[in-house]
């Protein structure tokens, strides 16, 4: 499959069932993330998975939208600036 393939093939979900993800299921996404590429292989992030409903209520309170509500969790990505690549000639972080 071509980029453009793939572009034309993506949407956003806007709709959820009531099934939870499965351990494998996010195992698989959480892998496919390890070995994302960065810049000089720095890693700068880390990922938080929320499931427990205090915690997605706390979400709701960043962005109170009826579809994400319905997630059946959230994987939370946060980067961590300090860890970034910096180019000299620019000093733009990656």
């Amino acid at each position: 499959m071509n980029i453009l393939e793939l572009s034309q093939q993506r949407f956003s979900a806007r709709k959820y069932t009531t099934e939870p993800v499965s351990q494998a299921d996010l195992d698989y996404i959480l892998e496919c993330v390890r070995l994302a590429p960065s810049a000089v292989n720095r890693q700068p992030w880390k990922f938080v998975i929320v499931r427990s409903e205090e915690a997605r209520k706390k979400l709701w309170l960043a962005y109170d939208r009826e579809w994400f509500r319905t997630a059946p969790l959230y994987i939370v990505c946060m980067k961590n600036n300090k860890e970034c690549w910096t180019r000299r000639y620019d000093d733009k972080p990656h």
